[in-house]
């Protein structure tokens, strides 16, 4: 059996949720305004003139490593043109590093420099300082909590592995 809630909407309306959709709402409501926070800090203390959708193509090269211009694209929300653009910049400016696939020639792989990942390093550390100070005002078992709910939502999203590649040409 589900819990139901009863909840007030910013436009004064009542709302009947149950527990999980409440849940959600709250999700939604916290997770963009602790990216806003994160991305001013990241922004204040950038080392060179990197704009934000800069920093995010690095954040995604330096996750998804030998990356192809497309997926940055889709990620950043930017047409193929507009992120050919901006990754051109950042090979410019030594961030990033163009290579060739071995088996296709005419396909793109990104990685990050040693300067990329420089650049990524200073504004995580900048901003995980930032958020440490504000989680220091929470006693030990608000951030004990805190610690598993953010464990929970990661093990609760977190991308279904890969199926195996099937084998061709093996007896079965």
């Amino acid at each position: 059996m589900k819990a139901f809630l009863k909840l007030s909407s910013p436009a004064g309306v009542w709302l009947t949720m149950n527990a999980s959709t409440s849940l959600a709402a709250e999700i939604l409501e916290t997770i963009p305004a602790l990216m806003g926070v994160i991305r001013n800090e990241v922004r204040r203390h950038r080392t060179t003139s990197l704009s934000v959708a800069d920093f995010r193509v690095l954040l995604y090269v330096n996750v998804n490593g030998g990356t192809g211009l497309s997926p940055i694209a889709d990620h950043v929300g930017f047409s193929v043109p507009s992120a050919s653009r901006v990754v051109e910049r950042l090979l410019q400016d030594g961030l990033l590093r163009r290579e060739t696939f071995p088996e296709d020639r005419r396909r793109v792989v990104l990685t990050l420099t040693e300067a990329g990942s420089r650049e990524i390093a200073r504004a995580r550390d900048a901003a995980g300082r930032y958020l440490g100070q504000r989680l220091d005002t929470l006693d030990a078992e608000a951030q004990e909590e805190m610690t598993r709910s953010l464990q929970l939502l990661r093990k609760t999203f977190a991308p279904a592995p890969a199926p195996a590649p099937a084998l061709h040409g093996t007896a079965s």
